[in-house]
């Protein structure tokens, strides 16, 4: 018994340094993020693959089947990503239909939610960018929208 502190020790002290390899283990950091089971989600504005978007849309638009959380467990938002800038939205916020910005794309499911994540500042002109989702309370890496998730500023 008197040796059984300092093994267990060792043991410890061993399963932490394979955890920290770089060998073929997983990585929390690489797991893409991912919507909760079951809910759809679609960009709604900028409609995808629009062309001549504004380089200030102000914000991005989203309806899921259910509302993506904004908790303490959850923070879910947008990343936007071009070659040349990545940008960060808000924190979702529900908002009416009529809220939505105009053109925008109709969901393709019944009852959707509206979510929107707003912008901190302009885009870049003439640029192309894909919409990631992100749950930023969590180590998941941004994953891309599905379904259509690009649009190019005017």
């Amino acid at each position: 018994m008197r040796y059984a502190a300092p093994v267990l020790a060792i043991c410890v002290f061993g399963l932490s340094l394979a955890a920290c390899s770089s060998g073929q283990g997983s990585n929390p950091s690489s797991v893409p993020c991912s919507v909760p089971a079951g809910t759809q989600v679609q960009l709604l504005y900028p409609i995808p693959s629009a062309t001549a978007v504004p380089d200030s849309p102000q914000q991005i638009v989203i309806g899921a089947s259910s509302a993506l959380p904004v908790n303490g467990n959850s923070a879910w938002d947008v990343v936007l990503d071009s070659n040349t800038q990545t940008v960060f939205g808000n924190a979702f916020a529900t908002i009416s239909a009529s809220q939505v910005p105009q053109p925008s794309a109709t969901p393709s499911f019944p009852n959707a939610v509206y979510q929107s994540s707003t912008l901190p500042g302009p885009l870049s002109a003439m640029t192309a960018y894909t919409v990631y989702l992100n749950d930023s309370n969590s180590f998941c890496v941004p994953a891309p929208m599905p379904g259509g998730n690009t649009f190019t500023t005017q």
